[in-house]
């Protein structure tokens, strides 16, 4: 029934040929405008999950109180850093910084940071950058600066040949309050930023930014490049590809029109619906060869069908009517394997699990449209053209794939069997762990910058904890300094941390000043009044960093915790080593202190990797496995698809767990893909199978034509779709490479599932029951 519909719908198109492809034009305009117009590309961790989840209300909440959300971190390197000459520089750098960078609420380096000075008693303030014509002062004032240890691994390094410069952003919520696009204001931030850094005049100093702005921008900003990389490189193999196995215009320009049109299509309804992230970079070699993959079908389909009927017309509908229903049914279950992804809480994927099911099924209405519509232009086959199908060497070489097979076929399914158990040791061996800035290849600017910046200041990430004593005033509580200043002291201790900051570190600073360093200065105020007066002391003088670390009613005080830019792995351990001090030493409820940051973004992203993968991978299995029984209408012949459309996937993540691939954010998304795209080859060999058997009543001459049939068309595709998931495979994110490897190696271990593990199962299963002809 439903082949005989798609051959009156292919009549029908093949009769309207030229609106049909009119109204084709007129969508494709109206896409490529909206995608050239409105796409935005957006990476920042904060958009990556619902606003209700804890961790980004506490996120809001932390800057909402000392209203930062994040910096930017410039390394300066240097001959004799301090002396009066790079000190006039680096003042000449920040005033730059200060005035010329928007989206700027401060800028912090040597030349303008608060140096405490005791002048007769008195708590004064005084900056470098006051002192640049006056060289004795300035000389002094230089060893006051390094003396000061809340500068140390900040704005100076302990050797003292680097320092730093410290630009604070102005609040994520203020932006949008004020209208602003956060990926916009970040992209004109870091371009300001990093045009000032090559101006000619500080070229005497090495430059190196870091920061998540600067790390959300030049992510944001190869998404696009590695996007439109990979997408060029598709289209140009798939190009070459089709035109060695069509060899012929029609052959090539159709499938490729429609792929140019899937993705184009794909991309402009994601510009009216919402933001691009790195995720995407997957979209245009996955539409691509999903996309290619049903026009092989219908087009190899459609050369035989010329041969047997002479009649172009004529071959259209026929080819329509056999390929048309599976084409449909595969689409249908690769998109429900995209839209698997659509009940993860991580929007990225949600996302790109979404735009991949509609692009799924818009490359098959374009298929069931634009290709039909090509394919009836022309005229019918040449007299002298005329040739048998038998000759077509493919079909041969098919025909006698299966008497090899047909012969072997228990020893196929105990060699699956054994390729299962492998794949399960395999599995048992994967690390699920993500290294954001080691994705990138190592001669990429952003992360031989960041490694600089940590490996001399060791503190490009920070966590935040923020502390509520519940009381107004309750920061001056003695008492509370002193378990504050132990939680520090052991956090300081912990590997990998190179800077612990609070209140206390800004008290110490006032009483060193005014009193000496002495043990004593160095301790925690004894009372509340003391306390209190250095504050105050520390006001009067014109200080402005009290807002950095306690909130207008000192109830609530903040400790910053910088650690080198790690995989989450590491991340963890940092977490969970300040989570315990916290507990250790801050008696509070738990509701009392919070740790946040952007490291606790991507543990929070992390943590939801494994049951996002299990998720949409059993979410998938069902959805496709009651699909296939309901296609087929056969229990036994739908859950015998599900073997050879599952197995690839273990295979794939078992070469994952053997080859040390860690299983991240991005690679998440592999086995519902997976499951998607390998059942492809199971609904058109069963399809064909079933069609055969209702002929012949015979399941292993069923399956013989069934694979002479088909199997031509599902290793030109299959081919192709490796090819097309192999290009990226040379990404420079690393993640998205391994996705591309691991795509392109399910892809590939599909096919051969499909035509080595599935005849053998069904000849030996029967699911139509006994031959009805069993010669």
């Amino acid at each position: 029934m439903m082949n005989n519909l798609f051959a009156r719908w292919a009549n029908f198109v093949t009769g309207l040929r030229w609106p049909v492809l009119a109204l084709v034009v007129a969508i494709s305009v109206f896409f490529g405008w909206a995608a050239k117009n409105h796409l935005i590309v957006e990476n920042d961790l904060e958009t990556f999950f619902p606003a209700e989840q804890q961790h980004v209300v506490d996120f809001k909440q932390f800057s909402s109180v000392f209203g930062l959300s994040a910096f930017i971190f410039i390394l300066v390197e240097t001959d004799a850093p301090l002396s009066l000459e790079k000190m006039k520089l680096v003042d000449r750098l920040t005033v730059a910084l200060e005035t010329e960078v928007p989206y700027i609420e401060e800028v912090l380096s040597p030349s303008n940071a608060e140096i405490l000075v005791n002048s007769d008693d008195m708590l004064t303030v005084a900056k470098l950058r006051d002192k640049l014509d006056q060289p004795e002062e300035f000389a002094e004032l230089v060893k006051q600066f390094r003396s000061k240890d809340i500068y140390r691994n900040g704005l100076i390094s302990k050797d003292g040949r680097y320092i730093g410069i410290l630009m604070n952003t102005i609040s994520r919520d203020l932006n949008k309050n004020q209208g602003h696009d956060v990926t916009q204001a970040t992209a004109e931030m870091t371009a300001r930023v990093y045009e000032i850094l090559e101006r000619p005049e500080y070229s005497s100093m090495k430059l190196y930014a870091a920061g998540n702005p600067i790390f959300n921008d030049q992510y944001g900003r190869w998404t696009t490049s590695e996007t439109n990389k990979m997408f060029g490189l598709v289209v140009l193999l798939l190009f070459l590809l089709l035109l060695a196995i069509f060899r012929n215009v029609r052959g090539v320009s159709t499938p490729f029109l429609t792929v140019v049109l899937t993705v184009l299509w794909t991309f402009g309804i994601m510009a009216l619906s919402m933001k691009m992230r790195v995720t995407s970079t997957i979209l245009p070699p996955l539409l691509a060869s999903v996309g290619i993959g049903d026009s092989i079908h219908i087009l190899t389909e459609f050369d035989v069908q010329m041969l047997k009927l002479h009649n172009r017309r004529k071959a259209v509908v026929e080819t329509i009517r056999l390929v048309g229903y599976p084409c449909l049914l595969t689409s249908l279950t690769t998109a429900a394997g995209f839209f698997s992804l659509a009940f993860t809480p991580v929007l990225p994927l949600m996302e790109t699990g979404i735009m991949a099911g509609v692009g799924v099924m818009l490359a098959f209405v374009l298929n069931m449209t634009l290709v039909i519509a090509l394919l009836s232009i022309g005229g019918d086959i040449k007299p002298e053209k005329i040739k048998d199908p038998e000759s077509l060497i493919s079909l041969r070489l098919m025909d006698r794939f299966f008497s090899v097979l047909n012969a072997n076929r228990l020893k196929a399914i105990f060699l699956w069997v054994a390729i299962a158990v492998v794949s399960f040791v395999g599995i048992d061996r994967i690390v699920v762990d993500a290294d954001w800035l080691r994705n990138f290849g190592e001669d990429i600017r952003i992360r031989s910058d960041y490694e600089k910046a940590d490996s001399v200041m060791g503190g490009s990430a920070a966590f935040e904890v923020m502390i509520d004593t519940g009381e107004k005033d309750g920061v001056k509580d003695p008492e509370f300094l002193k378990k504050l200043q132990a939680f520090q002291d052991e956090v300081a201790k912990v590997k990998n941390v190179h800077n612990v900051l609070s209140v206390n570190d800004l008290l110490r600073e006032v009483r060193v000043t005014l009193q000496g360093d002495s043990p004593e200065s160095r301790r925690v105020p004894e009372s509340r009044e003391m306390a209190a007066q250095l504050l105050l002391l520390y006001d009067m003088a014109g200080g402005k960093t009290l807002d950095d670390v306690l909130d207008g009613e000192n109830r609530r005080t903040r400790v910053s915790i910088r650690t080198p830019f790690e995989a989450d792995s590491l991340f963890r351990i940092h977490h969970n080593a300040i989570a315990a001090a916290l507990k250790k030493h801050i008696d509070l409820p738990e509701k009392q202190c919070m740790i946040t940051g952007y490291p606790v973004m991507e543990l929070a992203l992390n943590k939801l990797v494994l049951p996002s993968q299990i998720y949409s991978f059993v979410l998938a299995f069902a959805a496709i496995g009651v699909m296939l029984i309901v296609f087929m209408r056969s229990f036994k012949l739908g859950f015998t698809g599900l073997i050879p459309t599952t197995s690839p996937v273990f295979l794939a993540l078992g070469f994952m767990g053997f080859a040390g691939i860690n299983l991240d954010w991005v690679i998440t998304m592999i086995a519902s893909v997976g499951i998607g795209l390998s059942v492809d080859n199971a609904i058109h060999l069963f399809n064909r199978f079933r069609l055969e058997f209702d002929l012949c009543g015979n399941h292993s001459l069923a399956m013989r034509r069934a694979i002479r049939d088909c199997g031509r068309a599902l290793a030109f595709s299959a081919f192709i779709l490796v090819i097309g998931f192999g290009v990226t495979a040379t990404s420079v994110m690393e993640n998205v490479a391994n996705f591309g490897k691991l795509s392109a190696l399910l892809i590939g271990v599909s096919f051969f599932a499909a035509v080595s593990l599935a005849p053998p199962l069904l000849v030996l299963l029967k699911p139509f029951g006994k031959d009805r002809n069993p010669d």
